[in-house]
């Protein structure tokens, strides 16, 4: 208290790296002092994702100490698989409103882009409302209200960089591979453990001529023979190929 301020626990202990905006700084390396404000800004430094990073961590920690046949990485990785899980989910609630928007030849666009989905108000002047959002922000509001809590959560703490709705991220989901030929390229090599890491690289064009390589996912491989990699690639990956 010689700072006449607070911190918080779970981002002083457990700092994420990188994190966004220098406000961010208070209750990690500055104390807090706007005590008018204090509810407020608890709420949304609560829900902001540096902290739930941060709480989770702290919270892995506690868990590793009191059961000691847990191990941090195994419980990490668990996380890990959640939040992948998790985001998966999301990318495929926002790649339905733009395939609905595309089999019915609508437009995605409103009159201007910059709009909030819940309030409509323009980002880029917030005394202004945007009647008009568009039919794929239309769609994911219609997502929200219909119960598609992992979306809601998402659009709601998410920072605006890694929202996925942006017209730069939709302009590259809509140069994902959706011609009828595709390659798929795999090899594998030994890791610093010596344990066989396998790669999975997808080959496509863009717009008929522009070839594009993009890597899947790396895993590990019991078996490195021609046979084995390619009942791997199915069984692992097999809602991506049909």
């Amino acid at each position: 208290m010689e700072n006449d301020g607070i911190y918080c626990l779970p981002c002083v202990l457990f700092p994420i790296e990188n994190t966004p905006g220098g406000r961010a700084r208070l209750l990690i390396t500055l104390p807090y002092k706007k005590w008018k404000d204090t509810v407020a800004d608890m709420k949304n430094h609560s829900v902001s994702a540096y902290h739930k990073a941060s709480s989770e961590q702290m919270d892995n920690f506690i868990e590793v100490m009191e059961k000691k046949e847990l191990g941090i990485d195994f419980i990490l990785d668990e996380k890990l698989k959640e939040r992948v899980a998790k985001n998966r989910k999301v990318l495929e609630s926002i790649l339905r409103c733009i395939e609905f928007c595309g089999r019915h030849g609508i437009a995605l666009r409103g009159h201007r882009y910059d709009a909030d989905i819940e309030n409509g108000k323009d980002n880029l002047d917030p005394d202004k409302k945007i009647e008009n959002t568009g039919n794929f922000k239309g769609l994911l509001k219609l997502c929200n209200d219909l119960g598609d809590t992992t979306l809601t959560e998402h659009l709601t703490t998410c920072a605006k960089s890694t929202s996925y709705i942006s017209k730069t991220s939709k302009n590259e989901l809509l140069n994902q591979p959706h011609g009828p030929l595709f390659g798929i390229q795999a090899d594998e090599c030994a890791d610093v453990s010596s344990k066989e890491q396998l790669g999975i690289v997808l080959r496509y064009l863009v717009n008929g001529v522009t070839p594009v390589e993009k890597l899947i996912e790396f895993v590990e491989c019991q078996e490195t023979t021609g046979a084995a990699i390619a009942e791997h690639i199915m069984k692992k990956d097999k809602r991506a190929w049909t």
